[in-house]
């Protein structure tokens, strides 16, 4: 059975900071730098998949 893991990091607090990166981006992405939805969104997911390839260590 698969079980989700929560803490993949292993601090709490780092887990929630790792989560609050792609939205932090994301944010600046559009009301910092002005830019288009789509662009954002495009990069937004672009970070959010950097994140959590390295999150991941192999079996999520």
């Amino acid at each position: 059975m698969f079980t989700q893991p929560l803490n993949p990091i292993g601090n709490i607090v780092l887990t929630a900071l790792a989560a609050l990166i792609p939205i932090i981006v994301l944010l600046i992405l559009l009301a910092g730098l002005r830019m288009s939805a789509w662009l954002a969104t495009l990069i937004g997911s672009i970070v959010t998949i950097l994140v959590a390839i390295p999150l991941c260590r192999g079996g999520c």
